[in-house]
């Protein structure tokens, strides 16, 4: 009886330690899970700050080639502005506007239009015939409003309306002033606000980026947020800077035109008053830290829930262990109300969440897998949960999961998982297993976060690192931990799977050469650690020797101290291989007596030869840099019909008159070929320069004296045409003694006119052959020619014979010398 009394004693009394057991193991796991949670917590601001200054950097590299091409671009604009200036300084008022952009002089895919306003406000010049009156209003005064001082540079002004409501323009603005630095006047040159932003290349603004072009004034002069342009917006209140040279800077603000807040970055375009600024959406630049913030905090309060369930049914076991066995039946209906109170907590939760058993079957799964997948939970428990994966990659996800549960740790994955509308999106799966007092798994609590943007975005990183060569690494100065993307695996011709990056394995790949500077590389201080990029060799296992270029960059705390370094390094081989080939290429072509050019499209010189040193007397350093049309060439309308042919064909030869530097011209041979860029855009031009100036002396001299010789053959003709002039005039002169009838004597005096400037032509024929002999080359038209060798014909030979002409009326012009022709 004793016996029976206390057995509920001695089963309490073992319960009781069992539940003491338990509290010490829920305390400790309550300390362990904190502590957890403040690391996972500064883990995600780090993730902040990380993903933050990518974001800047990101922001600077498009800023940057946005300013270089918007430099460029109003570059291009001033350089048409100063060939009109030279026009107009040359032709005045009748310079024809129209006809430069007809004949494609200025480029009318570029230009809009362009006006030459008097210093009273009046049109002077316009390539538009039917200037409207209002808009040409709306010209002068911003065309004014713009005006610089005497000497200063281009201005580029605020948007006007473009003509016919065809959206509007912006206007590049340049003073005339007189020779003696009077006030003449000023160039407008228009322009569509799309060509200072429509540019392509790898910096080029993504569909949720911005850039815009803004003036000191806070007006927008161009803007593209994707696809879509404005321009003429004014944005004081947003954007904050102080002019000034050097412009540059970050900062954050909610743009007025979309109300979307960004996070900016803004620099000045060198030259000008202006800034260029790129941003991008501050909610997409934080999206990567969100959802890992999120699945932190996800991890967090599944472990709070679940230490939250079992310190709830520790205290409440505790505090009816006298009523041990009557209680066990209420402690399970409390169980249940707990796991009811975790099912409430999970299915508020924005992730899609489940759980397992021990056996790795799934049980449950929350209302946002439901609606996510349009899977029913009938549908997804047990292993029914895959028909939502990608078909191809069902048996990997389940095989990983059952490793999982076979191994008892912690399962991370990621996986594609389809979308109720049938669109699969990459997923970040993360699953705890919860163990009892014995360490037994009783449970497992999943979760699965959409992460397809960061996956893109490592994609889109792998293939462009791909395609430049191009390979990161960064180093954990506190461990020495190395970490090496993949292309930099693949420059160093090895596997993750054989190679462990670490400084004694990479020594043995670097160049025997080069290993002195490396271990000095290695060496320095983190705290002392500055940026900086160097050349590098290496041989890899298969014998070859590659160069690298190889950058470093030191990420700093928030107390400005170094926590990380990190570094890029692209294989250079070819570009140093092409480098060194170019070199010797240089070095041959200074050995021909040719002049040999290379310059740009845009004129502007990139190689100078000795031969063309020794031709036009100008040094290498001298011209390296100029632009050819400025100085050397006599004709700018030659060089320019030579600049369209080259266009046309890809190539130009002929004759073409130079400057030297001592002010004397020569005559040089020129072939021009057009040289592409590997099939990139741009290119340049060989040209190839032979002085001919001797050569035509010597053939001048030659045709003088061959027209000297042919004078004297052409003499009896000469003396057969002005006997047959010269006789109407001794026929006529005896009669106009007498007393005839004025009709009679008006025919005799048309006669002796007649005769009188036949006679004389003869005469100016045979002087100008004689005297032509500077060979000169002019636009001929031989239909003129034609009439005059049929008139000498008629009149030389007999009346019987007949001279016929016939030609085409729509003869196209030669370039020939005259008196050569004749």
């Amino acid at each position: 009886m004793s016996k029976v009394a206390n057995r509920p004693t001695a089963l309490l009394s073992r319960w009781k330690t069992a539940l003491d057991l338990r509290v010490g193991i829920i305390t400790f796991a309550v300390a362990v899970i904190a502590i957890n949670a403040l690391v996972l917590m500064g883990h995600a601001r780090k993730e902040k700050h990380v993903v933050l200054q990518s974001v800047a950097l990101d922001n600077v590299r498009v800023a940057t080639a946005f300013e270089q091409y918007a430099s460029r671009t109003i570059g291009l604009a001033d350089t048409v502005i100063r060939f009109l200036a030279r026009e107009f300084g040359r032709s005045g008022a009748s310079i024809d506007l129209a006809q430069m952009f007809a004949d494609g002089t200025i480029d009318p895919e570029l230009f809009g239009a362009a006006t030459i306003i008097a210093p009273d406000g009046t049109a002077i010049a316009s390539s538009d015939g039917r200037l409207d009156a209002a808009r040409f209003a709306i010209l002068r005064h911003h065309g004014f409003a713009a005006l610089p001082e005497a000497g200063s540079g281009l201005q580029v002004g605020q948007p006007i309306p473009a003509a016919a409501g065809r959206g509007q323009m912006i206007p590049f603005v340049r003073r005339l002033d007189l020779p003696g630095g009077g006030f003449a006047g000023i160039v407008v040159l228009e322009m569509a606000p799309a060509h200072f932003i429509d540019f392509d290349v790898k910096a080029a603004p993504q569909s949720d980026e911005v850039i815009a072009l803004i003036g000191f004034d806070r007006i927008v002069r161009a803007r593209r947020a994707g696809q879509l342009f404005t321009s003429g917006e004014n944005v004081a209140e947003a954007v904050q800077f102080q002019p000034g040279a050097g412009l540059t800077g970050d900062f954050v603000a909610t743009s007025p035109i979309d109300g979307i807040r960004r996070l900016f970055h803004v620099r000045q375009v060198r030259g000008y008053p202006l800034i260029v600024v790129a941003g991008v959406e501050e909610a997409d630049a934080l999206a990567e830290v969100s959802a890992r913030v999120n699945a932190s905090y996800t991890r967090a309060l599944v472990l709070t829930g679940i230490i939250l369930l079992l310190a709830i049914s520790a205290i409440g076991a505790l505090t009816r262990g006298k009523r041990a066995f009557a209680q066990l039946r209420a402690s399970e209906a409390m169980l249940r109300a707990h796991e009811g109170e975790l099912r409430t907590l999970t299915e508020s939760m924005p992730q899609l969440v489940w759980i397992a058993d021990a056996e790795g079957s799934h049980s449950y799964f929350n209302q946002q897998w439901i609606d996510y997948t349009g899977l029913s939970l009938a549908q997804s428990i047990g292993d029914g949960w895959k028909a939502a994966f990608e078909p191809a990659e069902q048996a990997q996800a389940l095989q990983r999961w059952h490793e999982a549960v076979a191994k008892g740790e912690v399962y991370e994955t990621e996986y594609r998982l389809r979308r109720a509308d049938g669109v699969y999106r990459w997923m970040l799966a993360r699953a705890l297993p919860l163990r009892d007092a014995s360490g037994r798994i009783t449970k497992w609590f999943g979760t699965s976060t959409d992460v397809e943007n960061q996956v893109v975005a490592r994609a889109e990183l792998r293939e462009a690192q791909q395609v430049a060569h191009v390979g990161s690494w960064s180093r954990d100065p506190h461990t020495g931990a190395l970490t090496w993307s993949d292309e930099l695996y693949h420059i160093f011709g090895v596997t993750p799977a054989e190679f462990v990056p670490s400084y004694d394995s990479i020594r043995e790949f670097i160049h025997l050469d080069d290993r002195a500077q490396y271990r000095r590389d290695h060496a320095l201080s983190i705290a002392t650690m500055e940026s900086f990029q160097r050349d590098v060799r290496i041989v890899r296992r298969d014998g070859q020797v590659r160069s690298l270029q190889h950058s470093v960059a030191v990420e700093l705390d928030d107390s400005g101290a170094g926590s990380r370094v990190h570094g890029t390094i692209q294989d250079v081989t070819e570009a140093r291989e092409a480098e060194r080939q170019l070199r010797e290429q240089a070095n041959l072509l200074n050995l021909t007596d040719d002049a040999v050019v290379v310059r740009d499209l845009d004129d502007t010189i990139r190689f100078w030869n000795h031969g063309a040193e020794e031709v036009y007397g100008w040094t290498s350093a001298e011209v390296i840099g100029k632009r050819a049309s400025d100085f050397a060439y006599v004709d700018r309308s030659k060089f320019a019909a030579a600049k369209r042919v080259l266009a046309e064909r890809g190539e130009w030869s002929g004759e073409l008159d130079h400057f030297c530097k001592d002010g004397h011209t020569v005559t040089m041979g020129s072939r021009w070929k057009a040289v592409p860029n590997d099939g990139h855009t741009g290119g340049s031009v060989l040209v190839i320069n032979t002085d001919l100036t001797e050569q035509k002396k010597h053939e001048a001299h030659q045709l003088r004296t061959q027209r000297l010789e042919s004078i004297g053959t052409l003499a009896s003709g000469v003396a057969h045409d002005l006997n047959n002039i010269l006789a109407p005039i001794l026929m006529a002169a005896p009669l106009l003694r007498d007393e005839i009838p004025a009709e009679k004597r008006d025919q005799l005096v048309s006669l002796l006119e007649q005769s009188a400037e036949r006679g004389a032509a003869i005469v100016r024929q045979v002087l100008t052959f004689a005297r032509g002999a500077d060979g000169e080359r002019v636009l001929v038209q031989p239909i003129y020619a034609l009439k005059e060798i049929a008139q000498i014909a008629s009149e030389t030979f007999p009346k019987s014979i007949t001279v016929q002409t016939s030609y085409p009326e729509d003869l196209a012009l030669i370039e020939a010398d005259p008196t050569e022709l004749h």
